[in-house]
């Protein structure tokens, strides 16, 4: 809110809140404080009644109390806080304010969500028209190339929270025409929040803007020993996408046309996977055509470039006992050159590949999978029978034979949205974000 309070940059028409990571009362009353603080006095504030398939943990929606309480926050008397939310609490609910404030507009509006799409998704399903009236929307949620950040017993781990919290509302904004730009975890993971930020706005905190930003992130430094892993510090999953809506092309590295599709269902639902369709059929043909031409070969040549059941036996026995080896011994030159390929999502065909560079890829594959912390059988991605390998969501997703299978093998296939062709910012430099964000709230 703090980066969108640019009047020369931006105008907000509205805030609608979803009952996501929060508790409903509780982020209202923030709202409506932090927009008084900010001298905004005239933006509307709705709240969806809208409810979670997959809520938020309580110990997650609590936090929201911690920036409610802040003295900051806090400057005036009690009865001001409810004139301030008789003022500017919308009566109807956000979902249905949203599609009203859609609808009046002359001109599409970006719109900015930093929660669950449920809101979007009632509207398109409602008035489908009112895809017109959007001309793009920002959203922070999905995971593409790296795992989710779902630990509950019915996931498996693939999905973002956002998207896990309503996975039918996926289905709904997949198919349709709104132009969407995904700040998925591929991206926010390069941004946490640390001490050392936080530090840096001490020098500045003469400044309401960094002091309030230094105030409000404060009690998240030691969310890593909070999470359910240890390990996960808190990141500016909300604050990267506003700054990336404001100024993406000089801080946000966005890649452009990526197909993707979402689970909605099953241990996957949420997952946002990149599903390339056209090359996913182009590479079917080509595996076809080159056992076309082995079999030809076959016929003319005792020396085949296939490998003989005994070989495959033995190839595979070598494999085991490297890949043990090279998992202890960490990533080669070679396996880094390999999880380079993987973090950009490139397949390769080890179909027709000697059985030496057969074993260096395998090996290569399961010490990037091990490294990565994905489970499962890493070997069933490449196999002795020419498949094309590839590892998506950080090893929950691969493809066999040209059907998309998660890491028990299962084709969820059947729980897949329609392919939408998205934006997403795969990247950001977290020194170049630093530096933006204080130059943003040095005001």
């Amino acid at each position: 809110m703090l980066l969108l309070s640019q009047p020369s940059k931006v105008e907000v028409l509205a805030i609608t809140i979803v009952e996501g990571d929060c508790i409903a009362d509780i982020a209202v009353n923030s709202t409506v404080k932090l927009l008084h603080l900010l001298g905004h006095h005239n933006i509307p504030v709705a709240l969806s009644t809208l409810k979670a398939a997959n809520p938020f943990p309580d110990r997650y929606r609590a936090q929201g109390l911690s920036i409610d309480v802040l003295p900051m926050l806090n400057h005036h008397a009690p009865t001001d806080v409810a004139a301030l939310k008789q003022r500017l609490l919308v009566q109807q609910p956000g979902q249905e304010y949203l599609l009203q404030l859609l609808l009046q507009q002359e001109e599409p509006v970006t719109l900015v969500m930093t929660g669950p799409l449920s809101n979007l998704a009632y509207v398109l399903d409602k008035q489908p028209e009112a895809a017109a009236k959007v001309a793009r929307v920002w959203w922070m949620g999905g995971a593409l190339r790296v795992p989710g950040n779902v630990y509950e017993p019915q996931s498996d781990g693939s999905a973002e929270w956002n998207a896990f919290w309503d996975p039918a509302a996926l289905g709904v904004v997949w198919n349709s025409s709104v132009p969407l730009t995904l700040v998925p975890l591929d991206a926010t993971n390069k941004v946490p929040i640390t001490p050392d930020l936080l530090y840096s706005f001490g020098p500045q905190a003469g400044y309401t803007y960094s002091a309030l930003a230094g105030t409000l992130y404060a009690p998240v430094v030691s969310w890593v020993f909070n999470t359910p892993t240890a390990s996960d510090p808190y990141f500016a999953w909300d604050v990267l996408t506003a700054a990336c809506m404001l100024d993406g092309l000089q801080l946000c590295q966005l890649q452009h046309d990526l197909d993707v599709a979402a689970v909605l269902a099953g241990p996957g639902q949420g997952a946002t996977v990149l599903v390339d369709a056209a090359a996913q059929q182009q590479q079917q043909q080509q595996q076809q055509q080159q056992q076309q031409q082995w079999h030809e070969e076959e016929q003319l040549s005792a020396q085949s470039r296939q490998l003989t059941a005994g070989d495959d036996a033995e190839v595979l026995s070598q494999v085991q006992d490297q890949v043990r080896g090279q998992v202890q011994q960490g990533i080669s030159d070679m396996q880094e050159e390999f999880l380079a390929l993987l973090e950009e999502g490139l397949q390769f065909d080890v179909q027709g590949a000697s059985a030496e560079q057969r074993i260096a890829a395998a090996a290569a594959l399961a010490a990037a999978s091990a490294a990565r912390g994905s489970s499962g059988e890493i070997l069933s991605t490449v196999t002795t029978s020419g498949s094309s390998a590839s590892i998506l969501n950080g090893g929950h997703f691969h493809y066999r034979g040209g059907v998309l299978r998660d890491k028990a093998g299962v084709d969820v296939s059947k729980h897949l949205s329609e392919v939408k062709r998205v934006s997403a910012v795969m990247n950001v430099d977290p020194q170049e974000f630093k530096r933006y964000l204080l130059a943003a709230l040095r005001q």
